[in-house]
């Protein structure tokens, strides 16, 4: 279903599993198998990392991830007490990353997403406003910000 819609499946933390399914690619955390460590695994997979800090997106990028999720950039329920680190987290760690993509998770909505392309981010992941929400209808605001952003 992925393919015949030019998707990816990635399997977070997982990459034997990843393996395993025949999927497009993994998303490592920070308990996860490092990048260098999955590169030599599987050198042709799709490799996203987690970082929450300039640095970690420096050796994710070096190590030879695709690309990197860079959070928690608002305050989220997933990480309550927290303010979230900001926008100008996002464009420091944007410019560690170097080449590789940047995706910003973390508090993010429709109407924070020029916020984060301004500051840099490829593009934008969400959680809990498309999985509590209405799922189509939420996905399609998603997307209309993040193209919107993206052009404007």
């Amino acid at each position: 279903l992925a393919e015949a819609h030019g998707s990816w499946v990635l399997v977070n933390d997982r990459l034997d599993v990843a393996m395993a399914a025949g999927v497009t690619g993994a998303q490592l955390t920070s308990r996860s198998l490092g990048v260098a460590d999955a590169r030599r695994v599987h050198p042709d997979i799709v490799l996203g990392a987690s970082v929450h800090e300039p640095a970690g997106a420096w050796l994710a990028a070096g190590a030879g991830a695709d690309f990197v999720v860079a959070g928690h950039v608002y305050a989220t329920e997933s990480h309550p007490g927290s303010t979230g680190r900001g926008e100008a987290f996002l464009r420091e760690l944007v410019g560690a990353a170097g080449d590789c993509p940047v995706i910003a998770i973390g508090g993010i909505t429709p109407e924070r997403a020029a916020g984060v392309r301004a500051a840099g981010a490829h593009g934008i992941a969400a959680i809990r406003g498309i999985w509590f929400g209405d799922a189509p209808g939420a996905v399609r605001r998603y997307l209309a910000a993040h193209d919107h952003a993206a052009f404007a």
